[in-house]
């Protein structure tokens, strides 16, 4: 990974070296998290295709401050940022043509949660989560 405090400057000419430029930075203030990422590049250049298996949204998204044992064994609160982020990815993710299916996403349901834990699919779905 690469740190920086400010971001990218893109130059359209350069595209290829850009995008791969794109998928090993990182804002400084992430370093935290100590991230890896493996890029593969194929025989005649080109990315090799990646399925998204898995989108953990970290302890920063939650919104509740306390966890105890009803939460952490409550259903997630559909007004929670991570879960309107998740939706927003979901969302995302279903218009893309290369996903049949959704990746498991996973979330944190308090700031000081142990663990994270597998948001339902229902809870991705908008309107069957009201």
């Amino acid at each position: 990974m690469h740190y920086d405090a400010k971001p990218l400057e893109y130059c359209e000419e350069e595209t290829k070296s850009f995008a791969k430029k794109i998928l090993i930075y990182k804002k400084t203030c992430f370093r935290y998290e100590r991230e890896y990422r493996t890029i593969l590049e194929s025989s005649d250049g080109k990315y090799l295709p990646i399925r998204i298996c898995r989108i953990t949204l970290g302890r920063r998204f939650a919104t509740k401050t306390k966890t105890n044992e009803a939460t952490e064994n409550g259903d997630f609160d559909a007004n929670d940022t991570s879960i309107k982020i998740a939706r927003k990815f979901a969302q995302k993710i279903r218009k893309s043509s290369g996903y049949k299916e959704l990746p498991e996403f996973c979330a944190y349901k308090s700031k000081y949660s142990k663990k994270t834990q597998k948001i339902p699919p229902n809870v991705l779905e908008v309107e069957s989560y009201f």
